[in-house]
């Protein structure tokens, strides 16, 4: 019988594997501004990753936008910017 070390490592491993080739469901992200003021989300993903929406986007007060994510993982960050100045 295998060593409760083993079985510990395996039990530990063996998920993490299935993650680094496993394909995902399709998603949509929504991003939603409750703001009395309009945002500009930033979206970075890690290097080589796919650049989602441009990059960020302008989204106007008390409003949403939703676009697909990635069918794989997809390591990434989201975060509001306010106040960025308009080249429009």
């Amino acid at each position: 019988m295998a060593s409760p070390k083993l079985l510990l490592l395996l039990a530990t491993l063996l998920p993490s594997c299935g993650l680094l080739v496993a394909d995902f469901a399709p998603m949509t992200l929504t991003v939603v501004n409750n703001c009395a003021y309009p945002i500009w989300p930033g979206i970075q993903g890690s290097a080589g990753s796919e650049v989602l929406e441009g990059g960020g986007f302008f989204l106007p007060s008390l409003s949403h936008r939703s676009f697909p994510t990635p069918t794989h993982a997809w390591p990434s960050r989201i975060w509001a910017r306010t106040r960025w100045p308009t080249r429009r």
